[in-house]
């Protein structure tokens, strides 16, 4: 038991969503005790058991259905060939009755931040309050041993980038280097990988910004940028690196959760 909730935190920290379906009330003979747990990531093999079986095949399909929905459930499932209202068979002979409570468990969102200068350490600042999982990416070690308590950290090279890049598909990504040079070498590398990410915003005034997409359709013709946000953040005034990071915090959890909102960025 212990180990399935060990798991969880595993995956909930790595940013992957799951599924723990649970035995919550037996009812006659049954080979399930109220208790028993399976926990279900996609793609990945369930631990755990809810006494085999069709019930356990049956779960299974729920479990990854629901995670594909991203929603929680309970259901009543007859070990025979009866049923009633909401309940549903499971086509086996015990002829007991079982509850499985179905709770789907997201995962925690990652950012990646390249640059640790003022933007950086103050996104970091708002963030260490947020269910976010953080890593801090910078070619400067003297700037990532500062935020090493509060962010994962990678030295990046900037003579082998994509090497760097092994970021979690879904990620959010901000990119506020010392340097608008490198900052393109970033954003380019990014659009190299086959990597979908929600979020990618990068600092730029409106000028600077119709620089970098010009240099994006002419780097990728046939390519969109849904995704990409430049200039980076929302419309609520300020210029401090605490207002900016503020700002930009804000942007992304407007993205995350669909909302319409005024975006600085550009068409």
């Amino acid at each position: 038991m212990s180990n399935i909730y060990q798991k969880i935190s595993e995956k909930i920290t790595s940013g992957k969503n799951c599924l723990l379906a649970t035995a919550i009330a037996v009812n006659g003979h049954s080979p399930v005790k109220v208790g028993m747990k399976m926990l279900f990531c996609s793609g990945e093999t369930a631990i755990g058991t809810i006494g085999g079986g069709n019930l356990e095949k049956l779960v299974t399909a729920k479990s990854l259905q629901l995670i594909a929905e991203q929603s929680c459930y309970t259901q009543i499932y007859s070990l025979n060939d009866d049923k009633v209202d909401e309940e549903e068979s499971a086509d086996m002979v015990c002829g007991g009755k079982v509850t499985i409570f179905y709770e789907f468990i997201k995962g925690a969102d990652n950012i990646c931040i390249f640059g640790a200068g003022h933007i950086g350490k103050a996104l970091l600042h708002h963030l260490k309050y947020l269910p976010f999982n953080v890593t801090m990416y910078d070619d400067r070690q003297e700037y990532l041993r500062e935020c090493e308590n509060e962010a994962k950290s990678v030295l990046l090279d900037r003579n082998s980038l994509i090497k760097n890049l092994r970021m979690p598909a879904g990620s959010c990504v901000v990119i506020a280097t010392y340097s608008h040079d490198f900052d393109y070498e970033i954003l380019r590398t990014i659009f190299e990988t086959d990597i979908e990410f929600k979020y990618i915003g990068i600092i730029a005034s409106v000028i600077k910004a119709k620089t970098i997409l010009d240099s994006l359709h002419h780097d990728f013709p046939n390519r969109q940028f849904a995704n990409l946000y430049t200039p980076i953040g929302l419309s609520l005034g300020g210029n401090s690196p605490q207002e900016i990071a503020l700002s930009i915090i804000s942007e992304i959890q407007a993205v995350k959760n669909n909302k319409k909102v005024n975006h600085l960025r550009i068409s």
